[in-house]
């Protein structure tokens, strides 16, 4: 385990290294960078700062884990490295950020389901993502592939009716279980269900089927199957035409 001290000399030489990047691929570079610093934050709040478990018996920065994703890149996007160590200024901003979660959470004010609230075990979430940090420009492309799915994923379920909304969402949470696993800290996504995947991890992986879905929602086993199929179709339809315009 490293001591506070290695994680803060770490994340800081980090940093540095993310402005030091010039030449050729820079943007590429850079984001490579980025996530390893998010990782290397990510364990230093973990271990040092919001340690305190919670209900899960979870360190407490696995609640926070998207805004604290979310603060690394909007500081060092804002961060001046003559202005002193990147993790002072980090610190200083964490806290607002997290002190206004926390005044939504006693308010009630949750516009959007957390994907931070799917974390099974905050170790093995830091372990696999930092096994998974690119390498190659292909790695790259993979991560921001599926956040563009994802994407459009979200955009075509807010375009559904609210009443069936939460069929929906258990649908395609079942189904796409493992790739929210793997995406829960990236962004805040409507489409996902929080009971479905945490039933999961309680059942260590195991989804509902669609003819328990169905059931639950007094559906037949068909109607979930022509319901997860269509909306799919028509995510991956989205996709070819936003393929064909040159968005992507």
């Amino acid at each position: 385990m490293r001591t506070k001290e290695e994680l803060e000399k770490e994340i800081n030489e980090s940093a540095d290294a993310y402005f030091a990047i010039n030449g050729e691929n820079v943007e590429i570079l850079r984001k490579t960078e980025l996530i390893k610093l998010f990782s290397c934050v990510f364990e230093y709040c973990k271990k040092y700062v919001y340690s305190k478990k919670n209900e899960w018996g979870l360190e407490k920065a696995v609640d926070y884990y998207l805004e604290i994703y979310d603060c690394v890149g909007s500081c060092i996007h804002k961060y001046n490295p003559e202005a002193g160590a990147f993790l002072h200024y980090f610190m200083g901003s964490i806290k607002f950020v997290i002190g206004e979660a926390i005044k939504k959470e006693r308010t009630g004010n949750k516009k959007y389901l957390l994907c931070t609230d799917i974390a099974k075990d905050s170790s093995s979430i830091l372990d696999r993502e930092k096994s998974k940090l690119p390498e190659t420009h292909e790695a790259i492309a993979s991560l921001m592939d599926m956040e563009m799915i994802f994407d459009v994923i979200e955009r075509e379920f807010c375009k559904k009716q609210d009443r069936v909304k939460e069929y929906v969402s258990a649908l395609i949470s079942a189904r796409l279980y493992d790739q929210i696993k793997l995406f829960n800290f990236r962004k805040r996504y409507t489409f996902i269900s929080i009971p479905i995947i945490k039933d999961a991890m309680k059942n260590r992986g195991q989804v509902p089927s669609q003819k328990e879905i169905a059931e639950s929602f007094k559906k037949k086993e068909e109607d979930a199957s022509r319901t997860c199929n269509k909306f799919l179709k028509g995510v991956r339809l989205e996709i070819e035409k936003m393929k064909a315009s040159g968005k992507i």
